[in-house]
């Protein structure tokens, strides 16, 4: 076998051997819906994670729009969630004025201490299921 043929089945098992285990393992599911906290829709802004409860999944992100509507990503270019049980956290990220300073706005503010639990002082957490394609989930914080 020549060289360049062995070349290029070692270069081609590396390739496939990298995409087996650093390949995305995004399903067919997604997430839409409404934040709301203390019976309101939530801010913009507001944080809202799914962690899957498999230990083989990948979270999901997103950050709420107007009216509290989010949308489900794995990443920039992926949309959905994983099927199943997820755990679903919320948080209000800093943000940074133009001078690089970090500060909240008074709306995230007046809701931060709604998503943490009192006793624990831990993000607040609610248990959904995810079905297998697209869901509309209103979650209640």
């Amino acid at each position: 076998m020549s060289l360049r043929i062995s070349c290029s089945i070692v270069v081609a098992g590396i390739s496939f051997a990298l995409a087996g285990c650093f390949g995305p393992r995004y399903t067919d599911s997604t997430v839409t819906g409404v934040l709301m906290i203390e019976g309101e829709p939530a801010p913009e802004g507001v944080r809202v994670t799914f962690s899957p409860t498999a230990p083989d999944g990948s979270s999901s992100y997103a950050r709420t729009g107007p009216g509290g509507v989010y949308e489900l990503w794995f990443n920039a270019g992926n949309k959905g969630a994983n099927s199943g049980e997820n755990v679903v956290t919320c948080g209000v990220p800093m943000q940074f004025d133009d001078k690089g300073e970090p500060f909240l706005p008074d709306d995230l503010k007046a809701i931060r201490k709604s998503l943490i639990d009192p006793e624990t002082r831990q993000p607040k957490e609610v248990i959904v299921t995810v079905e297998k394609g697209p869901n509309e989930l209103q979650l209640e914080f």
